[in-house]
């Protein structure tokens, strides 16, 4: 779903937010916080999509919601990470420093 609005935002002008489609997915699909342990043979997960989006390493989607990062959190945390990481292999240091001054997006659990 957040695949098909992104680029329906690109290619033709939409204006749809993948992000409001990531926190449902992260709120109604609990499974969805969890990346299984064989990864991408696993199938396609949220996480991967995120990770490509900003360019850096998919363990860094691994690595942050095995901390409790909720997958609608995850956005936020992968643009710092980009701000120094792209294209770079994963850095526990880096993944670290970015979660200590991660402030977090507001609970929309709230919202629902």
């Amino acid at each position: 779903m957040e695949c098909m609005a992104d680029q329906l935002n690109v290619d033709f002008g939409a204006d749809y937010d993948y992000g409001q489609l990531i926190t449902l997915i992260s709120l109604f699909i609990p499974e969805s916080n969890i990346i299984p342990e064989d990864g991408w043979l696993g199938g396609y997960h949220p996480a991967f999509y995120l990770t490509a989006k900003h360019q850096v390493d998919g363990e860094y989607g691994r690595y942050f919601l095995s901390k409790g990062v909720m997958l609608h959190e995850l956005d936020g945390l992968l643009e710092q990470v980009a701000k120094t990481q792209r294209f770079e292999l994963f850095d526990e240091k880096i993944a670290e420093e970015v979660s200590k001054h991660f402030v977090g997006e507001p609970n929309y659990e709230a919202d629902i």
